[in-house]
């Protein structure tokens, strides 16, 4: 998965902004 990745609730995010929202499991 790369940056920019769709979440259910259908807004893109930076891994920065998914790790402080919530630690998501993404692989770089």
């Amino acid at each position: 998965m790369s940056k920019g990745v769709q979440i259910r609730s259908g807004q893109p995010f930076t891994l920065q902004s998914a790790n402080q929202n919530g630690r998501l499991h993404i692989s770089q």
